[in-house]
């Protein structure tokens, strides 16, 4: 009966590709073209800024305030049309059919070594209430499969900022510069994974970082679902 309807509903409302639209033959999420063009970040990665190493230019994590971070895909090609329809959308079939099984996967593999206390989310302004939560969305995923809880009201959003995809890079930090507050009662000496959709620049990771750090939190762990693919001053050879 189940492959009845399925049949019934793909003639009424025929499959399209979440990546680019197009129609689809069968109840497929995407086509041969884009799943081509979703790329994973692989398994020999940077210690710190979570890229594969010939995509890294992070020098050792100088520029970072958290300890390490990790990623499942690139937010390139298919990776950043599926973000746009998960975050603006509020697709979430693209992180429960696509994206959710590897970004689970890596994050468990990741952290299993590290005992953690809670999970945090970068949040939305209180003016954003209405917008879909695309990152409690991911931490309450990954509080499932990690057996961990979410941190609810220990990280807020103080100051309402515009858009980092519409930033330069040089201006992200800037914009999101004391946007953060931490509650020390809930964090203090806590072992934390901090959660955001995508890393860019991660000037949103470091400025919620160090609201963490100013509340006492001891370990702080980032997990993103994508991440940019940055170019390596050295070819990756500084991690050699």
């Amino acid at each position: 009966m189940r492959n009845v309807w399925q049949s019934i509903l793909d003639l009424l409302f025929p499959p399209r590709c979440k990546g680019c639209g197009e129609l689809l033959p069968s109840a497929k999420n995407l086509c041969g073209t884009c799943r081509e063009k979703l790329h994973p970040v692989g398994e020999n990665t940077c210690l710190f800024c979570g890229r594969d190493r010939e995509y890294c230019s992070c020098d050792f994590g100088a520029d970072l305030l958290f300890e390490r971070a990790v990623s499942a895909w690139y937010y390139s090609d298919t990776g950043r049309a599926l973000l746009h329809r998960f975050k603006f959308r509020g697709d979430r079939a693209v992180f429960d059919e696509i994206l959710g099984r590897r970004f689970l996967r890596r994050v468990k593999e990741e952290t299993a070594d590290i005992p953690l206390d809670g999970i945090l989310f970068v949040p939305n302004h209180k003016s954003d209430k209405d917008r879909f939560a695309q990152t409690e969305y991911l931490a309450k995923a990954l509080s499932k499969e990690l057996s961990v809880p979410v941190l609810e009201g220990a990280l807020v959003k103080v100051r309402k900022t515009e858009p980092q995809h519409k930033q330069s890079l040089s201006g992200r930090r800037t914009n999101v510069k004391g946007a953060f507050s931490a509650d020390s009662n809930i964090l203090r000496g806590k072992n934390v994974l901090l959660v955001d959709d995508v890393a860019t620049t991660f000037s949103t990771l470091n400025e919620c970082t160090a609201a963490l750090i100013a509340a006492g939190a001891d370990r702080i762990i980032c997990a993103t679902l994508l991440t940019t693919a940055a170019n390596s001053r050295t070819g990756g050879k500084h991690h050699e």
